[in-house]
């Protein structure tokens, strides 16, 4: 019997191996759509598509279904899994689409197509915030804005067809129709960071970039784990505990964006600090005793990206750290970086992009080494090549200006000892 049953594993274990390796972006959506509505679960999928260099497109209502689908080789966000966009709304978005490629080309469009009775305003602006409605006309802003006077329209709409305007006039009403459309309001559109924080505020994830991209060499520098990486503190953790044992475990340092706060007061009345703190594999919540709280108070702000180190342990499959300090990233950056590396391919390189490199190294000079790797044809390993001529300071705006010429993932960093 013990036999049949391990076989019978084996047996699906090898087929999931097999659909992976084959049938990796049809496997991972797959796994998606079965833990649509577990966060915790869907985090480590998304971090696991990355790895194995699957794009994860943001929701559409153009393109996406209810659960997570493969569209082009990339994995399509499913509508079902935006938070406040219940399944019948969904439902009448992909029927009022059909078999269209572009069936709504504006907000207007779509609340005239599809059952607002399923579909309020809540809706309306839930899909806007989580990027579902980017390839319509407008930003999200504007769409969130326009909610509710889009559905008044689609409403005297629906009811003007249903009351056989439309028989009336033929085609002629069609274009009367959008005529009467109103327009989208004249607002400034959001910042990335607001954007992003939106969107995870509906979605539960930031699917269209990550508030953390701009400091992926900090992460990879400066971080010693990773929050969602919940097995390896359990190994880690002290012999003899139940896991909530007074003991705590190893130090590690994370870097991550704050997303919560919070202040109180112990039994003693002393002060004590909460947070919770994301990167990109996950989340864990933060302890701030008084002794480090009066420290690093000023630093605990939301949407804030620092470096933390603290004790970590696990608990009920939470990554927990009794903080020891917390230092904000422009601190990181002047006080700790010893060197950075920029990746390039001179035969690739326009010139023009290597003279704005100069400008913005002689713009912001320090007492950073800079280093290139240079990607040779033949030769297996690139070339490390130190810049004679420049010393730099690892500002902000000297690696936002990096990562617009070059792009992402192109810089490395070296810490100071």
């Amino acid at each position: 019997m013990h036999n049949s049953h391990s076989a019978a594993y084996s047996l699906v274990a090898y087929r999931t191996a097999f659909l992976k390796a084959h049938y990796p972006a049809e496997f991972m959506a797959a796994a998606m759509t079965n833990d649509l509505d577990k966060t915790d679960k869907l985090t480590k999928l998304l971090e696991e598509a990355d790895k194995m260099n699957l794009d994860v497109l943001p929701p559409s209502v153009n393109r996406s279904a209810a659960h997570f689908t493969v569209d082009e080789g990339q994995i399509r966000f499913g509508l079902g899994a935006v938070k406040g966009v219940g399944m019948d709304a969904v439902e009448s978005i992909v029927e009022a689409r059909g078999d269209a490629e572009q069936a709504f080309a504006d907000l207007f469009d779509l609340v005239e197509e599809i059952d607002l009775r399923q579909a309020n305003k809540g809706v309306i602006e839930a899909l806007a915030r989580s990027g579902a409605m980017d390839e319509l006309e407008g930003h999200r802003a504007q769409l969130v804005e326009a909610a509710d006077d889009a559905v008044r329209h689609g409403q005297k709409a629906q009811a003007d067809a249903a009351a056989g305007q439309h028989s009336l006039f033929g085609e002629a009403d069609a274009e009367t129709s959008a005529a009467m459309q109103p327009s989208l309001p004249d607002v400034e559109s959001w910042s990335k960071a607001r954007a992003l924080k939106e969107e995870r505020e509906v979605t539960g994830f930031y699917v269209s970039g990550h508030p953390l991209e701009s400091f992926r060499a900090e992460a990879e520098a400066f971080a010693t784990a990773k929050l969602g990486q919940t097995e390896r503190f359990d190994q880690q953790a002290n012999p003899g505990g139940d896991g909530y044992s007074r003991q705590r475990g190893p130090k590690h340092a994370f870097c991550g964006i704050l997303t919560e706060v919070d202040f109180n007061t112990t039994r003693k009345g002393k002060p004590i600090g909460f947070a919770t703190l994301e990167d990109f594999s996950g989340r864990g919540d933060l302890v701030i005793f008084a002794n480090v709280l009066d420290r690093v108070r000023q630093y605990l702000e939301v949407d804030r990206v620092v470096l933390v180190k603290g004790e970590t342990e696990v608990r009920g499959g939470t990554t927990n750290v009794v903080v020891n300090d917390i230092v904000p990233m422009w601190k990181v950056r002047e006080q700790m970086v010893q060197s950075l590396t920029l990746r390039l391919n001179p035969d690739r390189t326009e010139p023009s992009k290597i003279r704005a490199l100069r400008r913005l190294c002689e713009e912001h000079v320090g007492s950073c080494q800079l280093y290139f790797d240079l990607v040779v044809p033949g030769l297996a390993e690139p070339q490390r090549v130190r810049s004679r001529k420049h010393m730099i300071e690892p500002t902000q705006p000297l690696m936002k200006g990096i990562r617009r010429l070059f792009g992402n993932g192109r810089l490395t960093m070296e810490k100071r000892s």
